[in-house]
């Protein structure tokens, strides 16, 4: 994940969240893991410019070490093994998701790998698959589902439950209604009313697009 990947990502996101036809995303990695993290040589050689022989050394030592720690994988940011806070949203999210306030800190202050059975039992991911194509296999059927819904629904959805996340129950509820409310005047209401009137999958209707 290096500065032409971030590049990549907004735009290729950007272009998504335009396109009508495009209704889920399954991201995944091509090679062994989703991603190996930040690519701190990258990040290294963007941020700490060498200023004669001293500086020089210094950056090729620490240059050395990340290269050693770009070996293994961790679902927490490596950073406090380079003297920093992880600070793109792990600490912030990870204890809401897992629920164990002492498993987050153990994560987050040794940096330890965390093991597929480990992430399933703790809340982390909801399914373990036995290899990538039953995997992707998964997912996919996944993304179908939710592909043939209402884009309304889903995105209402989505955003409610995020707005729920960061917010209390009373305001959650509150949101929810005043959204609803407007989303009565959609044409998908009506259809998705009339496939479960009909006893119809709600994928057989053709809904709005955003």
């Amino acid at each position: 994940m290096n500065s032409a990947f971030w590049s990549e990502m907004v735009t290729c996101f950007n272009e998504l969240s335009e396109d009508a036809q495009c209704r889920v995303v399954v991201v995944s990695g091509a090679g062994k893991l989703f991603t190996a993290g930040i690519d701190l040589m990258d990040m290294m050689n963007s941020v700490l410019q060498p200023e004669g022989d001293d500086t020089a050394r210094i950056s090729w030592g620490i240059k050395k070490k990340i290269k050693k720690l770009q070996e293994t994988f961790s679902v927490i940011e490596k950073e406090v093994d380079i003297g920093l806070a992880a600070d793109v949203g792990t600490l912030q999210r990870l204890p809401k998701v897992i629920g164990s306030q002492s498993l987050v800190n153990e994560l987050a202050l040794t940096a330890r790998k965390m093991y597929a059975d480990e992430a399933k039992s703790s809340g982390l991911v909801s399914r373990v698959f036995a290899d990538k194509e039953a995997m992707m296999a998964g997912a996919l059927e996944i993304a179908g589902e939710i592909a043939g819904r209402s884009p309304v629904a889903v995105q209402g959805t989505k955003i409610n439950l995020i707005y729920a996340r960061n917010h209390s129950v009373a305001d959650g509820l509150d949101y929810i209604a005043t959204w609803n409310m407007s989303m009565l005047q959609t044409e998908d209401l009506m259809k998705s009313a009339q496939a479960a009137l009909e006893k119809k999958s709600p994928k057989t209707m053709t809904y709005s697009k955003l």
